[in-house]
């Protein structure tokens, strides 16, 4: 348990570990605490309950058919913003109860921001998506809006600062090892930063891509890298034979001449300048090619090595998917048994978008120019992958494609 009092606001984190729950109907209440002011702040119990909430757990072994997972990224609450944009969460909301899909994980900026307002937004959001997170589990990555106290003025994860993202780290359970923190533990890994799990016939791998990005998290790139490499070298592919990292930042997008698809992503791709990384330069800083300049940390390599099949990320505001590509270019047009990785960037899952302003690259298959508010839906069995992106208003079907392996 972990309380927090912020800004006039009080917060009880509570969390609960249950085994062998999964594939089963599970109903909670959560008990009500009145804190009462004095010696001590004598925290007293009321005999009142919140309403009953039943959801299901999937299981984390191949034992039904299909496997099916929503992945979003970029997506604030609609409540905060009436009419600027459309929310997936009705939409997402709508299919769990209907039995559509068993799980939702949100890769990154959340809320936009889950820490304003001494990290009432944060609150308001946790509620808007309280039917569809009581539901089915809801696993969060971190993006780069989950970064810092702004009441401090802090906004970069330091290992020397115990506030940086603490809106996101508390609301996952490090506070309190618990909550993502033990499934973080059981894949090996120190943080909820980085870490993965199995549903199904998918092997999820999470990563924090502010590390290839800003100087004060360098440090992490070397820690987070070894973890991947020994996470993705144990994975059984009999048992699991799909394997899709969620990476908040596109390692693979196209959008204008910024450094967000230029410098940025090839940075995440081939690694870092190995002059940047030792002299704490942020990448965003430097000055020419990234290529070429005795990488370091590139993580494409590693996604070629462990034949990954899909990457998913957000922060372009729109929806674009590339073919099988391998160094910055295709390596076949279609997906049957494809020799490289797929990547999807969903990052307009509930927010304003980022136009292209640059035509299609050799690895672009398709991207939305109308850029609809949008959700992935992954469905797998053992031979095909099928992602449909769904659109947030109704749910329908903007964009669909299969990955098969035979």
């Amino acid at each position: 348990m972990y309380t927090e009092n912020r800004c006039g606001t009080t917060r009880l984190m509570s969390s609960v570990y249950i085994e062998d729950c999964s594939d089963l109907s599970n109903g909670y209440k959560v008990r009500n605490l009145q804190t009462t002011s004095g010696s001590g702040s004598k925290k007293t119990p009321v005999n009142s309950f919140s309403d009953l909430f039943c959801g299901r757990v999937p299981s984390a072994s191949s034992t039904s058919s299909i496997s099916s997972i929503a992945l979003v990224a970029d997506m604030s609450d609609y409540m905060f913003s009436p009419g600027e944009y459309v929310s997936s969460i009705p939409s997402m909301t709508d299919a769990a109860t209907n039995g559509e899909i068993d799980l939702v994980i949100h890769g990154g900026d959340i809320s936009y921001d889950i820490d304003d307002d001494c990290g009432r937004r944060g609150d308001g959001f946790m509620n808007a998506i309280q039917q569809l997170s009581t539901t089915v589990p809801y696993i969060f990555g971190v993006g780069d809006h989950e970064g810092g106290r702004k009441d401090l003025n802090v906004d970069c994860h330091a290992p020397s600062s115990g506030y940086d993202y603490e809106g996101f780290r508390m609301r996952v359970g490090e506070a309190t090892n618990a909550g993502q923190m033990i499934m973080a533990h059981a894949s090996g890994s120190p943080t909820s930063f980085y870490f993965s799990f199995d549903v199904g016939f998918v092997h999820f791998v999470v990563i924090n891509t502010n590390a290839w990005i800003h100087a004060c998290q360098y440090w992490m790139l070397k820690p987070q890298m070894m973890w991947m490499e020994a996470d993705l070298n144990s994975v059984d592919r009999v048992k699991t034979p799909w394997v899709v990292v969620i990476a908040h930042r596109a390692i693979y997008c196209v959008k204008n001449d910024d450094s967000e698809c230029t410098t940025e992503s090839e940075a995440m791709r081939y690694g870092l300048p190995e002059a940047a990384y030792k002299k704490n330069i942020n990448i965003g800083e430097w000055i020419g090619e990234v290529k070429g300049h005795d990488n370091v940390f590139g993580i494409e390599p590693v996604l070629g090595k462990y034949k990954v099949d899909l990457v998913f990320g957000g922060h372009t505001h729109h929806y674009e998917r590339s073919y099988p590509s391998y160094d910055g270019v295709s390596v076949q047009k279609d997906y049957v048994n494809p020799k490289g990785t797929v990547f999807v960037v969903g990052g307009i899952a509930g927010v304003g978008e980022d136009a292209f302003e640059e035509e299609y690259a050799d690895f672009t298959a398709w991207r939305d120019e109308t850029y609809r508010e949008s959700w992935g839906h992954l469905k797998a069995n053992m031979t095909h992958a099928v992602w449909t992106q769904r659109l947030a208003n109704d749910g329908g079907a903007l964009d669909e494609f299969t990955i098969s392996r035979e």
